[in-house]
């Protein structure tokens, strides 16, 4: 006697038949993690399968390679890419989630960590307190980079040296007032340096001057009459004259090379970089050898605004910000995901 078969699928269920063995969805999930309440939602693709089976419609059995199975066919090849999020304040240590190919479900991992920020201390290395500390801001087109140019705080009584060569922090020194100079907030910050050096050295040389012009020879047989003693007049600093022409304002930039793995933390940068609008930054500085060396301590390089092929960094017309390039770098493997 012949055995009595039927086709059972989506279209033709059977009670018998347990759902799983003709239909099933596997998923591709994509996590966020790091940025607190701004962290995104997890990203869900979905790929359905579906396929025919035979069935014994008395006992449910499927009979493999019957009379109506098919293989599995699914409503679509691979998953797509995911381009990560940006997060304002944060950066990612991946740009992007390639899909893939796949029969079964895949779940990856995207973590974000706290961008840098320029910390204003004092000349003791002491923070100062009630000053903005300027985050890096994330760039709007990748999520592991962060944007080169950051605005310092202007802090009332305080100039700043722009950029501490060894230190994450920007280093503000008070303004001196005596009764003899006064260090302006300048329009040009490197020859406000200057001229408040050249005060200090005029003023130093005051007293002397003045003692020197005390001791008048005293003419013989007559009592000297006293002189008024003038105080010598030291100079007003001529602060560098903002040409109209902004072309003429010599820029600054500073290469960064920053520890992910410790929230940040600088491992060495460039110092300050001057030059004209439009000059290349590139022929004063490489940071080839510096990755040399941190390369050998571990490090792999996350991220890097610098060097990127094909462009040469050239300063910018902003005589107000400085621009800043920054290199991430982890001992972490960040290849996840990635291929």
């Amino acid at each position: 006697m012949k055995m009595p078969i039927i086709r059972v699928d989506a279209d033709h269920p059977n009670e018998l038949v347990d759902p799983s063995a003709y239909s099933r969805q596997i998923n591709f999930v994509v996590k966020y993690d790091g940025a607190g309440e701004l962290t995104p939602k997890d990203n869900v693709q979905t790929i359905d399968f579906k396929r025919t089976v035979t069935a014994s419609p008395i006992t449910g059995k499927i009979i493999e390679d019957g009379k109506y199975t098919t293989p599995w066919q699914s409503d679509q090849e691979s998953f797509s890419d995911v381009v990560v999020p940006v997060v304002p304040g944060y950066h990612a240590d991946k740009k992007m989630i390639n899909g893939i190919k796949s029969v079964d479900s895949i779940k990856k991992t995207v973590n974000y960590a706290p961008n840098g920020r320029i910390i204003p201390v004092d000349p003791d290395n002491k923070e100062l307190k009630d000053v903005k500390q300027p985050i890096y801001k994330t760039s709007a087109t990748d999520a592991t980079q962060v944007e080169s140019g950051i605005l310092l705080p202007k802090v009332k009584g305080y100039n700043c040296n722009y950029y501490a060569r060894r230190s994450r922090q920007g280093t503000y020194k008070p303004i001196k007032k005596d009764d003899v100079l006064v260090i302006k907030v300048g329009k040009n910050k490197a020859t406000d340096t200057e001229a408040a050096k050249a005060l200090e050295k005029l003023a130093e040389e005051a007293p002397a001057k003045i003692a020197e012009e005390k001791q008048e020879p005293a003419a013989p047989a007559t009592e000297p009459t006293p002189q008024p003693v003038e105080k010598p007049v030291i100079p007003e600093p001529k602060m560098a004259e903002t040409s109209e022409n902004p072309e003429a304002e010599t820029q600054e930039a500073v290469i960064n090379f920053i520890d992910l793995d410790q929230n940040g933390k600088q491992l060495t940068s460039s110092g300050v970089l001057r030059g004209m609008p439009g000059e290349s930054i590139n022929d004063l500085y490489s940071s080839e050898i510096p990755l040399k060396v941190i390369k050998k301590a571990g490090y792999k390089v996350v991220f890097n605004n610098f060097d990127i092929p094909g462009v040469t960094q050239r300063f910018s017309n902003n005589k107000v910000m400085i621009q800043i390039f920054t290199i991430g770098l982890s001992k972490k493997d960040s290849t996840e995901g990635n291929n």
